[in-house]
């Protein structure tokens, strides 16, 4: 009886080691899109963000296979060719965590390093002290 019930709770873990482990994939906004960018916060990140641009280059879908980051859309400026302002909502949260939200925030600055290379910066500072929060390629 005791062999009996070890082999249905291995069955069972079994069964739920490989449900829990299936690779969920990320879901895709259903427009068409100009160009799609594969973002990393470094070259070693596990996650990996996609940026899904709209044809007119106007607003971005991000998506990301960390399931603790939810997807977000973003409006863009553009600066030059090959530099955009990316906008969005600033949410700062105090010390007593109430938080404050900012709509229409430039939050990141989009700029081509190269031909298939793309780097997202901090908005702020970014032109006294830029600093990566990611880099993308085509």
């Amino acid at each position: 009886m005791q062999i009996f019930n070890m082999k249905k709770l291995l069955a069972l873990l079994l069964l739920f080691g490989i449900v829990g482990c299936s690779n969920e994939k990320e879901t895709v906004p259903a427009s068409s899109h100009s160009m799609i960018l594969s973002c990393k916060y470094n070259p070693s990140a596990l996650y990996t963000d996609k940026l899904y641009f709209s044809e007119d280059m106007s607003s971005i879908s991000r998506t990301s296979n960390n399931k603790n980051i939810k997807s977000k859309s973003y409006t863009t400026e553009k600066m030059s060719l090959d530099e955009y302002i990316v906008k969005g909502t600033k949410t700062v949260v105090d010390i007593n965590k109430n938080e404050t939200k900012y709509p229409d925030s430039n939050l990141y600055v989009l700029n081509k390093e190269g031909s298939k290379y793309w780097i997202l910066y901090y908005f702020e500072d970014y032109y006294t002290d830029p600093f990566r929060f990611m880099v993308c390629n085509q």
